[in-house]
């Protein structure tokens, strides 16, 4: 009864048409304008100003750690034999996940795990799961209902009633933990999120100005015990489980794309875009790529790689598609490889710094090494959507 009644406000849901205010609006259309070309891993714009302020620790919100914040649900219960499930882990680890239309799958595992929606927005990397993002549609800027899923690798499914509205968030494969800004008056609220429980592990004031992006709080990245804030005039970094905010050598009005505490940083405004992969805590140089052309970059997980690829071009189905002439680099040593062309689906990550794409049949896994490739079931049409790597625009 209870998942009946579920479905039916799910639906209402998706059915209301609620006006966005003209501001945001304007802002959504100009990503939504560069959504309908290309996909790309994260949004970066442009700065004004902005000052970090007080500091406050689960700050009169009535929150503590360990209180509820979203209700959890049990959808499914585990559906994969103690061996099955023990491949599926292996699996994760190896290879990372996929969806095809609306199932996900562990790698190679030969069986796939359904979502209750039309469509795999993105798949997030934790130590508690593979954390779902869906909906009615691929839209991500909060025009429509986003659902959250998380799914064991037993095969479980649990759905989490996350609403945080349009902003970008963040997970840590290493960690069970989901991390969101949102608005908190003149400040922000930097949410830490146990997957497990659906419990507020920490809840940070932030102060400071964000007017670069056209979210409605600054995104965020998740580092083991750090989250980083995109602000004006700095990404500020937060130890979420002492409370204390301080500054970073990190220039303001940037995405936070930060993986084990390294930030790529990406510079695309003018002519050929360049890269540097940095220290965040210091600002040393890990990896300088002056020229890489008029292409994007993406950091792998576990900040141990980057790979340089072209934009992805999307259709209306949310489907990339053709993309040629991705390069791997190593962060410490600089080494490269030269990958194989993506026929469709683009390029993913596996939670260790590989690189994932998906042909036909077939997985194929990429280090600085070569590739290798193994049979995937085929599974049911639809868009495909790789682990490690969340499509913003």
């Amino acid at each position: 009864m209870v998942d009946q009644l579920t479905d039916l406000m799910r639906a209402e849901a998706d059915a209301l048409d609620i006006p966005h205010p003209p501001t945001t609006t304007i802002v959504r259309k100009g990503r939504l304008a560069r959504r309908s070309r290309v996909v790309v891993p994260v949004l970066a714009a442009v700065a004004a100003a902005s000052v970090v302020g007080a500091v406050v620790l689960l700050p009169g919100t009535g929150a503590a750690p360990g209180d509820p914040v979203v209700a959890r649900t049990e959808r499914a219960p585990a559906a994969f034999t103690s061996a099955e499930a023990a491949e599926a882990r292996t699996a994760y680890a190896d290879k990372g996940a996929y969806a095809a239309g609306r199932r996900v799958w562990f790698g190679d595992l030969d069986r796939g795990v359904e979502i209750d929606d039309p469509a795999v927005r993105g798949l997030y990397y934790t130590s508690a799961g593979l954390l779902v993002r869906h909906g009615k549609d691929y839209v991500m800027d909060g025009s429509s209902r986003d659902g959250y899923s998380l799914v064991g690798t037993d095969g479980s499914v649990a759905d989490l009633d996350i609403s945080v509205g349009d902003v970008s968030p963040s997970t840590d494969p290493t960690q069970p933990y989901f991390a969101y800004a949102q608005p908190d008056g003149d400040a922000w609220r930097v949410v830490v999120l146990d997957l497990r429980t659906g419990a507020a592990a920490a809840v940070v004031q932030v102060d400071g100005s964000f007017t670069w992006g056209g979210w409605d709080a600054p995104p965020v990245s998740l580092s083991g015990d750090r989250v980083y804030v995109g602000l004006d005039d700095e990404i500020a970094v937060v130890d979420w489980r002492s409370g204390n905010v301080s500054s970073t050598p990190l220039d303001g009005s940037r995405y936070p794309d930060i993986s084990a505490d390294r930030f790529l940083d990406l510079d695309n405004g003018s002519g050929d875009a360049s890269v540097r992969v940095v220290e965040a805590l210091t600002g040393k140089v890990l990896l300088d790529l002056p020229d890489i052309g008029d292409r994007w970059a993406s950091l792998s997980p576990d900040g141990s790689h980057v790979l340089v690829l072209p934009y992805m071009p999307v259709d209306e189905n949310g489907q990339i598609g053709f993309l040629d002439g991705a390069v791997l680099y190593s962060v410490d040593t600089g080494d490269s490889n030269e990958l194989p062309a993506s026929p469709v689906g683009g390029y993913g990550w596996t939670p260790g710094g590989a690189v994932i794409s998906v042909s036909g049949g077939e997985l194929r896994a990429c280090d600085l090494a070569g590739c290798s490739t193994t049979s995937i079931a085929a599974g049911p049409a639809g868009t495909i959507r790789l682990g490690g790597v969340v499509n913003e625009a």
